[in-house]
């Protein structure tokens, strides 16, 4: 049988012009997301480093012996907690407002009885959680910013998936924070005492919103990880580095 003649000039070069167009909405799309998912990046390391996480405003008369004053209301994050006082046993009544950085360790000689080791525990885990996923964000990033220059669909596939795992991450430690909040209130009235009013603030909607767009960056990269080859890949970088490799011994 004879060969196939080759196709028209102008049928390769229509098909040249559709690679190129294909090739370049490709390479918008993956920019694209890179920048979003650097945005991600900020959005949640602005989240772990303020303290709006939760604000918890007491009763009237609620009073703490540490700084012998009465609490009006104390709000926190994932490193610091702050309290609202007045002392009206000074003259003029004097109002202060303070904040801590949280104890991560265990303080065996401390009796203070505001310390209690589960919610220590939790801190902990909370604070592990967002340094593991601000660190594991960067890798994401960088693959997705590497399968800009190297075609080949793996890559972005190990993106997408590096994606969901920091969203995972994000969702156990913004799940943790929870957990701490809900255990104070069930298990330890000195700190959340009944008729408290607790609400969750700004920050961890800036959590949730990192989460959904990591999430996002990753569906678009499993979406652009489209194994093309031959005639539907977008170059013939592309089409080669996509044709199955054949590892054995000569």
């Amino acid at each position: 049988m004879s060969p196939l003649p080759p196709p028209p000039p102008k049928t390769r070069l229509r098909r040249a012009e559709r690679a190129a167009k294909l090739r370049r909405r490709a390479i918008v799309i993956l920019w694209m997301a890179f920048l979003f998912g650097v945005l991600a990046s900020f959005v949640f390391l602005t989240a772990m480093s303020v303290t709006g996480w939760v604000s918890v405003e007491l009763p009237p008369g609620t009073y703490r012996n540490s700084t012998h004053s009465y609490v009006l209301r104390y709000y926190g994050g994932l490193w610091r907690t702050c309290w609202a006082e007045w002392d009206n046993s000074s003259t003029p009544v004097m109002h202060r407002e303070y904040c801590r950085m949280r104890r991560f360790l265990k303080e065996t000689s401390s009796r203070d009885f505001e310390i209690d080791y589960v919610v220590t525990g939790l801190h902990r885990s909370e604070a592990a959680f967002s340094v593991i996923s601000l660190l594991l964000s960067a890798i994401p990033n960088f693959f997705t910013w590497y399968s800009i220059q190297e075609p080949r669909y793996i890559f972005k596939r190990l993106a997408g998936s590096l994606h969901f795992i920091t969203a995972g991450c994000i969702v156990v430690c913004i799940e943790v924070f929870k957990t701490s909040v809900d255990y104070e209130r069930r298990s330890r009235a000195a700190s959340i005492p009944v008729g408290s009013v607790v609400r969750f603030g700004f920050a961890m909607y800036l959590a949730w919103a990192s989460v959904a767009l990591f999430v996002s960056v990753g569906l678009t990269m499993f979406v652009m990880s489209a194994k093309r080859k031959g005639d539907r890949a977008t170059s013939d970088r592309e089409a080669f580095e996509n044709e199955p490799v054949i590892i054995g011994r000569i």
